[in-house]
Formats: structure tokens, C-alpha cells, sequence
């Protein structure tokens, strides 16, 4: 007899902005399954299994998965959205206001606190 686990999964989509905005969905499992095995369980065609992993856009628990992850007892399967920015190119356009506004202390730490140390 095949012993079986529970986890779970869930589609995070652009409009949820990554937060989880519903509960996963619960899967049965055999013990030793693998990421692949839990999304074609979940209903995913076997191509878009693979493009989603080739991708990286599967995640268990926010860390990215390959094809040969093997999932455990509560794990969470998330299908990621895509990037709707570059995070480096977003970092720069940040970086580049708080130049022109002249906010920016680059190179210096700034103290939130004016308490001083005792050394």
C-alpha cells in the first residue's frame, strides 16, 4: 500500500502582488513525489510542467525548485507570476530619482537612532 502526504499549491497571479490572497489548494501525493509529479497532480499539462520549471517560476515555500525536488509532508507548491520589472532596472531608476532629488547619501549610513554607543 502507498503511503500518502499532504501538501498543497497555489497560482499566484500579477494582481495578488505577492501576497497570498486565498488559501492553497490541498493535494494527495505519494510519499517521495517530486515537484513535476505534484503539478501534473494539480492538473498541469506535462509541457507547461516543464516550462514552468525551466523558467523558474515554481517555487515550495519561496524557494525556487528544480524538476527533481522532492516534496514533504506540508509543503506548498507556488506557480509564480512573471516579473512585471527588472528588479536591477527598477533599483537604478530609484537610485537615479533620489539623485536628481538629492535625497541620496550613497556611501554613507544614515542613524535612525541618536542614541550613542558606550565604547
Amino acid at each position: 500500500m502507498v503511503q500518502l502526504m499532504g501538501v498543497s499549491w497555489i497560482r499566484l497571479n500579477p494582481e495578488d502582488a505577492g501576497v497570498l490572497t486565498r488559501a492553497p489548494e490541498p493535494l494527495e501525493l505519494p510519499v517521495g513525489a517530486t515537484i513535476v509529479q505534484g503539478l501534473l497532480a494539480a492538473g498541469i499539462a506535462q509541457n507547461t510542467v516543464h516550462r514552468l520549471i525551466k523558467t523558474r517560476s515554481v517555487a515550495v515555500f519561496g524557494v525556487y525548485a528544480l524538476d527533481s525536488t522532492v516534496l514533504y509532508e506540508g509543503d506548498r507548491i507556488e506557480i509564480l507570476d512573471k516579473l512585471l520589472a527588472d528588479p536591477m532596472e527598477s533599483r537604478s531608476r530609484r537610485v537615479a530619482h533620489k539623485r536628481k532629488l538629492g535625497l541620496a547619501q550613497f556611501g554613507k549610513v544614515e542613524r535612525r537612532s541618536q542614541k550613542r554607543s558606550k565604547i
